[in-house]
């Protein structure tokens, strides 16, 4: 039952009390072994102009097969989590920047690869393909080992990566500099 609470219903993923808990958990586990974490914040947007009952159906399926693919792309062990309505959030173990940017890299390409069919009215409708906003950060080399900084600092990142208009690509910001 305790489970059942952390988990988003639509998508399978963690949801934020449960990432808050494993963060934690992790962080200090990764403290201890001295190695670092990583966190990648996805902001998903959906265009769609109409707004009735089949678009939020079809804007579900879409959320659960961008987790879907995220989870697919990552390593067994790592964690996603949906965080608010259209954020998702990544927690990568043992990850230092350089593997931080490779799989950032990964998960935003393989999230195109196959366009997104979602069934709408016995057909498919393929106008509601996802927009990706990916902010990325990582305690790697800094010394930093507190969640909410890496919290704030990818939450930064997430906002600079739309600051710039970086759709379907990524900001990464370092933790603990003046930014």
């Amino acid at each position: 039952l305790q489970r059942k609470n952390m988990i988003d219903p639509n998508t399978g993923c963690w949801n934020q009390r449960g990432m808050d808990e494993l963060f934690s958990r992790e962080m200090s586990r990764a403290h201890d072994d001295n190695k670092p974490l990583t966190l990648m914040l996805f902001e998903v947007k959906v265009e769609n102009k109409e707004l009735g009952k089949a678009e939020i159906e079809a804007e579900k399926m879409i959320f659960s097969e961008v987790a879907q693919r995220i989870r697919g792309t990552i390593r067994p062990h790592d964690v996603v989590a949906k965080k608010e309505d259209n954020q998702f959030l990544v927690l990568l173990t043992d990850c230092n920047e350089s593997m931080a940017e490779i799989l950032v890299q990964r998960i935003i390409k393989n999230m195109f690869i196959d366009k997104f069919y979602i069934k709408k009215y016995k057909s498919y409708d393929t106008s509601m393909s996802p927009v990706l906003t990916v902010g990325v950060t990582s305690n790697d080399e800094t010394g930093i080992w507190s969640t909410t900084v890496l919290n704030e600092t990818v939450e930064k990142a997430l906002f600079k990566a739309k600051e710039a208009e970086l759709e379907n690509n990524y900001y990464y910001l370092k933790p603990g500099l003046d930014n």
